[in-house]
């Protein structure tokens, strides 16, 4: 069941581009995306913006299946507000 699992959500990012993830990644880094989608600065906002995702479940999906592939990953970090809260940013190194 967690290989079936694994298969739905590598699918998800599948036809994305490297380049594409390459130039999210620059996003990511440069601006605070959080992992909560009701925060105003959703990461998966910004894959709906840039067209990468075409509606808030596959922008959901896609940052998971990133993150269970060791391309991003959830960083627990203060905010503009100095409250925490969980950032999705690109795994250093990758």
């Amino acid at each position: 069941m967690a290989d079936r699992a694994a298969e739905v959500s590598q699918a998800a990012v599948a036809d994305v581009p490297a380049e594409v993830l390459a130039g999210l990644k620059v996003r990511l880094t440069s601006i605070d995306y959080k992992a909560d989608q009701r925060a105003e600065h959703w990461a998966g906002n910004l894959l709906i913006e840039t067209g990468v995702a075409k509606d808030k479940d596959q922008a959901k999906a896609m940052p998971a299946a990133w993150i269970e592939a060791g391309e991003l990953e959830i960083v627990r970090m203060k905010d503009a507000s100095r409250h925490e809260a969980d950032f999705i940013k690109p795994v250093a190194g990758v």
